[in-house]
């Protein structure tokens, strides 16, 4: 065997080597590559319920201004307190005393003081939504949220509830919201660089009845990231009623 011969075999050899390598390498990338790649969504309900009046703790507004604390919801005694003289009100004015903006996950972490964030609206004129009465039992709305990836994969399991309480009224008159609020249920989210952030937006509230028989609405954004290699922002917007109608998703 000539010395020629003994050096082409080793130089196929170490190309060969070299060209296994790199496709091993390729092969490895392009498997990371499709697992951190999010290509499929999904969301749908998954349950519709109405929660005992004592499970539900509610913020205690005082002026509907500045929380000061947690309490289950109760209905107001009679007489009411801090009411304003019915001159004094404008049932048909739909006001929102409560929140407009915020977060309920951050950094794929449920955020602690979400459970106390909530809007109401509720006829302008009054001061907190424990001067009406007929207060209907919490309603519960859960949603689930599902992405996978390129290999088919769930990397992403989230779920979130909307909460509210519906039917409230004013010397009789009216059908009006207070606490709505979205709550964190479940999320599960897999290795590998996957993030998760969702917050709430309450854009705007309004009267869907008439003047003098008005029926509280409001829509509420559920807005979502989604990261791993790609980026995917989502939003689902849900409308609800005073007059207990479905939770109607936009």
């Amino acid at each position: 065997m000539s010395l020629g011969y003994t050096k082409n075999r080793k130089t196929v050899f170490v190309v060969l080597s070299a060209l296994f390598l790199l496709a091993a390498g390729t092969a490895k990338a392009d498997a990371n590559t499709d697992w951190w790649t999010i290509t499929s969504e999904e969301i749908h309900k998954v349950s519709e319920t109405t929660l005992p009046p004592q499970s539900f703790s509610t913020m205690d507004f005082g002026n509907c201004a500045s929380p000061s604390a947690i309490r289950p919801m109760t209905p107001p005694s009679s007489p009411m307190p801090n009411l304003s003289p019915l001159s004094d009100l404008s049932l048909g004015d739909i006001v929102n005393f409560g929140q407009t903006l915020w977060s309920f996950i951050q950094n794929s972490r449920p955020v602690v003081n979400a459970r106390t964030m909530t809007a109401n609206a509720l006829p302008q004129g009054t001061t907190c939504w424990t001067n009406l009465e007929n207060w209907q039992a919490p309603r519960s709305d859960t949603y689930q949220v599902i992405y996978k990836n390129l290999f088919g994969i769930k990397v992403v399991n989230m779920e979130f509830s909307l909460i509210y309480s519906y039917g409230g009224q004013l010397h009789g008159l009216g059908r009006y919201l207070m606490n709505a609020t979205v709550q964190y249920r479940n999320l599960q989210v897999a290795w590998g660089g996957f993030h998760v952030n969702a917050n709430v937006i309450v854009p705007t509230v309004m009267n869907v009845g008439t003047k003098a028989n008005p029926v509280a609405g409001m829509q509420l954004d559920v807005h979502w990231v989604v990261t791993g290699l790609n980026h995917i922002e989502r939003t689902a917007s849900f409308f609800i009623a005073g007059d207990g109608r479905p939770t109607q998703q936009l």
